[in-house]
């Protein structure tokens, strides 16, 4: 396979390369050095040797909409399956029912689904659709999803 990559350094210096053009790479094979002018100009890297910061427990449930109907839905699904988890159960529902009466839900859950879309889908498609929520949501107060809008789009693209 031939390849072409540009090497761009802020400093002057000599490039001495070390393998032949033409020659079969392995991975991690050193192509070249770079003797600078000037070495005192780069800065190099120093190994961290301080202490984190502590960071609590890690953010499992996101903020967003979407995020948090998964969460509360993971929960009740598991207490509808059997395994006992009464602390939560109460939170787990009054959250439900409010996530499921929040405005942004449908945008958040259609905004996650188009973002793990994105690059296998074609762009015009994609753009087309952003575009229908887009305007759906600048357009309404009150915030009606824009199915129509967007079987029209998904219809004229096929």
């Amino acid at each position: 396979m031939k390849m072409y990559m540009p090497l761009v350094a802020a400093e002057d210096g000599v490039m001495q390369f070390v393998k032949q053009p033409g020659v079969s790479l392995e991975p991690g094979d050193i192509l070249g050095t770079l003797t600078l002018d000037d070495p005192a100009c780069v800065k190099h890297a120093k190994p961290f040797k301080g202490l984190l910061p502590p960071l609590g427990m890690p953010g499992v449930i996101g903020n967003k909409p979407h995020q948090r109907f998964m969460w509360c839905r993971g929960v009740l699904s598991d207490i509808l399956d059997g395994f006992d988890n009464q602390v939560i159960m109460a939170i787990a529902l009054k959250e439900f029912i409010e996530v499921l009466h929040h405005p942004q839900l449908p945008y958040s859950e259609v905004t996650a689904i188009l973002s793990s879309f994105s690059g296998q889908m074609p762009s015009k498609l994609e753009d087309g659709i952003r575009a229908a929520i887009d305007a759906k949501a600048k357009i309404d107060g009150h915030h009606e999803f824009p199915t129509v809008r967007i079987k029209k789009v998904l219809g004229h693209y096929v």
